[in-house]
């Protein structure tokens, strides 16, 4: 303590310019107040700041205690995941693009309390002070040398930066600047004893971090300060079960209960039929640390509870608001009231979620941080008139955990009871010893697991087991891996929530680029040919010049096509020359290409393109964004295929075509795509990837037709692929999920699970069913092809259960959805599959009139689990369910489980096919995802294969 008050003495030294150079020359104390210079008036002075110090004073005094002859700056360096987002924000801004986020849920992008605002504005003003004073001294011209102190230097960027110095106070070296780093628990001990009228929140202001905070949190939560103030700070039972665990609360509402109200009179008595309703949500206003594994796994499971809680964050550092719900769900207390029928009568919310909410919250806080390395979270009851503790047991996990580190170093004096620190190598029982004791001393741990000895009678959902842990390795690998990861919390975590919260790129549709043209760094796309075409677009010239331009692009073409004979690169250039005259046109062609390729390049003349299709722009935005959204929604497609090995052969089979494309090109079917598109009647014009459709089509359809492509080089490395070897691939075909809907499943598909839940609560489950559905909904979940759904548990028509597939008796995710089952009909004008044996008489009927049919079949790609067919926004509650846990989710395309979905991807591929029916004719057969293809030969055959492949994916 003598040491302490020394220190603290020497820095109010440091501050009193009048006595600063006799407390420089003195080598301690007695010496000090001996030098003659020193009045008494000074020393006055000095008593009364001694006797009532300021708290700042006092932290840098116990700081000072610890600080050696050379202290390190504390330079903060940006973590490479934070690095990236701002890049990708600034980037955003300066392109004019925006978060769409904000905009559905009616917030700004950013929100800073007055507080925050005015301290920024106080350091402008202070810089301003500055900058000011640095031009007067640069107009004078004033050597260093002549000033008398000094105070530092002015950067380049025309900032004052004050000087760091150390220098020996009374015989004690004192630094002119306080210390960054954190006050062990000794010293705060020590300040909370000579801080008399202080309490925990004056010295929550004075941590520099958040880990700086926590301690002297867990430490004040066990009492460790004797002061009666600091006491306080733990309150009641259930905050203080929050402090431990890491999450702080500054504001709350508890009575939601009480302030829902219902009055409703029938239409039976003698008055009008009324209503006066009034609904209230509890909320708590909470603080975590940011940039951490725990809290991002936390925020992610609060965010997957939205059938339960509502979550708002916002990033103290950024002002950014992370995660925001819906603008419908942003309330929370809102009434009605008046004559008729309640549900015709629009809410009036009363109280929301928002700026004023966030003012008003802030205002509430009884302390604030001293740094800014934490979330606001927000969080608020889905339900309204909940109890009070419905909320907090959400929010609540297990408390002692986090304080683990702390509690092991602090033990109970066996006379006093308080809390003090554990000695080295002392015999003594820690806090943390004693709450673990105290948890299972009771309890007979033999034969049995964890579970059981905890709590027999609980449901295994209490607990953290397997279907937990193989659940955190879907969702957070990278705490699985070695390598160390920052763990900002984003707010979403896949590309479908990305693009739908973002939308398309719109400087690639402002570019007219397609999704495979790359931009370049600084936001353009360099391309010769547009720079030509502008260029002539912007000289003036007379006629003459115009047919000397157009004389100089043929030539232009003609040589580009005898260098590349690509059609991916020469499309244009071929078009071009097929609409000039004859003679000219079979020298340039015969001198470059066969026969067989001129005889196919000759479907194109004489064949008018359709009109601009750039000139109607409503349609070509819509192309573009089907375009555009086509990347996510395929990266979601496949990350969501669980088939073993789904993946692989995916890739595999992209492969192989773009191969087989490579070997049509330097063949004499370089062109015979251009007799699918003039069968079909689509002409190259209509779009630029009409023609790589074309010829992935073709390309997709020669793989599974006789040709020399496995003996050439494109095709030798792939020659023992078994997506090729179609008789292996009959004899051993991979285990496939029944795609049968619930309205088509077998009448005792359910029974396991309705014999099991007659006699077991809805939460009481055995814990292999858990293991075998978690881990699935957590990939889709991440994948993005299902989400939280504001639905409350008992709204939600579907349940997830696992039941056994196979030979190998895995169990599988499926959702029973035989609640909405009758309710379901369709309009008159949908298209029902046929059943199978209409589809095998239309077989065998051509196959006897035409002798030397050819068949191939063809089916639209599925996941496992649901069909490529997105759910309007509106509509997706339909298709919502809850899992073991509780927790609502919704697909975002369609599931495989849902009444009658073949239904639904039979009229959607219906009405794509009907698009070429004129064509196609009876040659394509239809039913549900699968379309029989027949020829009357094997030439035939590809030529409707081919063609029905372009309808299909195009």
């Amino acid at each position: 303590m003598a040491e302490i008050k020394h220190l603290l003495f020497c820095r109010l030294l440091l501050s009193h310019a009048a006595v600063l150079p006799a407390a420089i020359r003195a080598s301690s104390v007695d010496e000090f107040l001996n030098d003659k210079e020193v009045t008494d008036t000074d020393l006055r002075d000095l008593a009364l700041k001694l006797d009532n110090p300021g708290l700042q004073e006092i932290r840098d005094a116990f700081a000072d205690l610890g600080r050696g002859e050379e202290e390190e700056d504390d330079v903060y360096e940006e973590p490479e995941e934070e690095t990236e987002v701002r890049k990708v924000d600034e980037k955003l801004k300066k392109l004019g693009l925006g978060n769409n986020l904000y905009k559905r849920c009616g917030l700004q992008e950013k929100w800073a309390p007055e507080r925050e605002k005015q301290v920024t504005k106080n350091k402008q003003s202070r810089q301003g002070i500055v900058n000011a004073l640095s031009d007067m001294w640069k107009e004078k011209e004033e050597p260093r040398s002549q000033t008398l102190i000094d105070f530092g230097e002015i950067d380049d960027e025309n900032k004052f930066k004050s000087k760091k110095i150390r220098v020996r106070v009374c015989g004690k070296y004192i630094y002119n600047y306080p210390s960054e780093k954190a006050v062990n628990r000794g010293g705060w001990l020590q300040f909370c004893l000579i801080a008399k009228d202080s309490d925990l929140r004056d010295a929550i202001k004075l941590c520099r971090h958040w880990d700086e905070f926590f301690d002297l949190n867990i430490l004040a939560t066990f009492q460790y300060f004797p002061a009666a103030k600091w006491l306080v700070w733990k309150g009641d039972h259930r905050r203080k079960q929050l402090l431990q665990l890491g999450v702080i609360p500054y504001h709350h509402f508890d009575a939601g209960e009480e302030y829902s109200k219902k009055f409703v009179t029938g239409s039976r008595g003698q008055g009008r039929r009324a209503h006066a309703i009034t609904e209230s949500r509890n909320f708590m206003c909470l603080n975590i640390r940011r940039n951490d594994p725990v809290t991002r796994r936390y925020l992610q499971y609060l965010t997957m509870l939205a059938s339960k809680v509502v979550l708002l964050v916002r990033d103290a550092k950024t002002s950014k608001i992370l995660r925001s719900p819906p603008k419908e769900q942003l309330w929370l207390y809102r009434e009605k009231a008046g004559l008729g029928r309640a549900s015709k009568n629009d809410w009036i919310v009363r109280s929301e979620v928002g700026e004023e909410f966030f003012e008003k919250a802030e205002k509430n806080r009884e302390w604030h941080f001293g740094f800014n390395d934490y979330y606001d979270v927000y969080i608020w009851d889905f339900e309204p008139g909940q109890n009070n503790a419905c909320l907090y047991n959400i929010v609540f996990e297990d408390q002692y955990r986090p304080a683990e580190s702390i509690l092991k170093t602090l033990t109970h004096d066996p006379e006093t009871m308080r809390t003090r620190d554990l000695k080295p190598g002392e015999q003594a029982m820690s806090i943390w010893e004693e709450i673990q004791k105290g948890r299972n001393h009771m309890l007979n741990t033999k034969g049995k697991t964890r579970e059981e000895q905890l709590a027999p009678d609980l449901p295994p959902s209490y607990f953290y087991g397997e279907a937990d842990v193989l659940e955190d390795e879907v969702l957070f690998p990278e705490e699985f891996s070695t390598e160390s990861s920052n763990a900002l919390y984003s707010g979403w975590v896949n590309a479908l929530e990305n693009f739908g919260n973002e939308g398309p790129n719109w400087e690639r549709f402002v570019h007219d680029l397609d999704t495979d043209d790359e931009l370049s760094s600084d936001g353009s796309h360099e391309s010769d040919a547009s720079d030509e075409s502008d260029h002539h677009l912007l000289e003036d010239g007379d006629g003459s010049d115009e047919e000397e331009w157009e004389d100089d692009s043929e030539n232009e073409a003609y040589e580009h096509i005898r260098e590349k004979k690509d059609p991916l690169e020469n499309g244009d250039d071929l078009l071009g020359i097929t609409k000039s005259p004859k003679s000219e046109r079979e020298d340039i062609l015969s001198s470059v290409f066969s026969k067989e390729q001129q005889k196919d390049l000759a479907v194109l003349e004489q064949w008018k393109p359709p009109r601009d299709f750039r000139a109607d722009v409503r349609a070509d935005f819509n192309t573009f964004y089907d375009r555009e959204k086509s990347r996510p929604f395929k990266a979601a497609f496949h990350a969501a295929d669980l088939s073993p090995g789904g993946s692989e052969r995916w890739q595999e089979a992209q492969t192989l075509i773009k191969q087989m494309m490579q070997f049509n090109t330097m063949s004499d079917d370089t062109f015979k795509h251009y007799h699918t598109l003039r069968f079909l009647d689509v002409h190259p014009d209509k779009h630029r990837r009409v023609t790589r459709d074309a010829l992935e089509a073709r390309a997709t359809a020669c793989l599974f037709f006789p040709s020399s492509f496995l003996s050439s080089q494109f095709g030798t490395p792939h020659k023992d692929s078994l997506l090729l070897n179609q008789p292996e691939r009959a004899l051993n075909p991979p285990p496939k999920r029944p795609h049968a809907s619930d309205a088509k499943k077998p009448k005792n598909f359910w029974d396991e699970f309705d014999t099991h839940f007659k006699t077991h609560a809805i939460d009481d489950y055995p814990a292999e069913w858990d293991i075998a559905v978690r881990p699935i909904i957590a990939r889709l979940y991440k994948a993005g092809v299902i989400g939280p759904t504001f639905l409350p548990e008992r709204e939600t028509p579907g349940r997830a259960m696992a039941v056994p597939t196979g030979p190998s008796g895995q169990r599988d995710l499926y959702i029973d959805f035989r609640l909405i089952q009758p309710d379901i009909t369709f309009p008159k004008h949908v298209n029902h599959p046929p059943p199978k044996t209409w589809l095998m008489d239309e077989i065998h009927t051509f196959a006897k009139k035409h002798p030397g049919a050819r068949f191939s079949t063809l089916r639209l790609w599925s996941a496992p689990h649901f069909y490529p067919l997105m759910i309007a926004y509106n509509r997706r509650y339909f298709t919502s369910f809850t899992d073991f846990l509780g927790r609502g989710w919704e697909w975002v395309f369609v599931p495989k489980d849902m009444p009658f979905s073949e239904t639904s991807i039979h009229h959607t591929a219906s009405q794509r096919f009907a698009v070429f029916k004129k064509q196609l004719g009876d040659r394509v057969l239809h039913m549900r995802d699968l379309f029989i293809v027949m020829g009357e030969d094997e030439a035939d055959l590809l030529k409707y294969t081919t063609a029905a492949i372009f309808m299909i994916q195009t």
